[in-house]
């Protein structure tokens, strides 16, 4: 059975990026309603004011996350979890780079 899951992301795990306006995530299977989070930290850990994940009316198992305004450069982690259908919490983070222009 697969497992819930990251299956990929956008951006992907330690990619540059530039003029990033959003993160979408593409799960294994649809998670869990509701079950959804995803925090975007900073080089020092400190949040990145984000919307809320939103689902792909198209797809169940993708999401995006809207940026209020494009971030500064620097390193930035996406952490993110959600549950499955067996009822597990599954969390995982990745990680991108925004290029001093």
């Amino acid at each position: 059975a697969v497992h819930f899951g990251l299956a990929r992301s956008a951006p992907a795990d330690k990619a540059t990026v530039h003029d990033l306006s959003e993160i979408r995530l593409w799960f294994t299977e649809a998670p869990s309603e509701g079950t959804v989070s995803v925090r975007l930290l900073d080089a020092s850990g400190a949040p990145v004011s984000t919307d809320d994940p939103a689902r792909d009316p198209a797809d169940g198992k993708v999401f995006s996350v809207q940026l209020r305004e494009p971030p500064p450069a620097g390193r930035y982690t996406v952490a993110w979890r959600g549950m499955g259908a067996d009822g597990h919490v599954v969390r995982g983070e990745f990680s991108f780079t925004v290029p001093a222009h």
